[in-house]
């Protein structure tokens, strides 16, 4: 007998639309939702208004960047055990922030864009929400 996986609502916020979309359609057709926002502010008001399994985030953004939506999460208490899953161009060796520091400012997975499928972020997706 096979077990009822429970379905989660993802967010992700980033501003390629046409990646992001690819991405949810994917996550979307293994049965979980899916929400989109291009913008920091646009995802912090879908945050306010649904309840958010993780949260996918970019770290390049028009406005606000990722670094400035990762402190909002960590500044409401509502938002502090989102896992946050950052997907960015940046590579790890390029950022400013360690593993460690990262991890404090709830991120539980860094990767690339360029090297991550559907199939394998929604593993990781799986994996945070358990």
């Amino acid at each position: 007998m096979e077990s009822e996986r429970l379905v989660s609502t993802f967010l992700f916020i980033d501003d390629e639309p046409e990646l992001i979309e690819a991405f949810a359609r994917f996550i979307e057709r293994r049965g979980h939702m899916v929400k989109c926002a291009e913008d920091a502010q646009s995802g912090l008001d879908v945050l306010d208004n649904e309840e958010i399994n993780a949260v996918v985030l970019d770290v390049f953004m028009p406005e606000h960047n990722g670094l400035t939506v990762l402190q909002y999460l960590q500044s409401y208490e509502d938002w502090q055990n989102i896992p946050v899953i950052m997907m960015t161009n940046v590579r790890r060796g390029e950022f400013n922030l360690s593993p460690k520091q990262l991890r404090e400012h709830g991120v539980t997975e860094y990767i690339e864009k360029s090297t991550i499928t559907p199939g394998g972020l929604l593993e990781l997706l799986e994996k945070a929400t358990q």
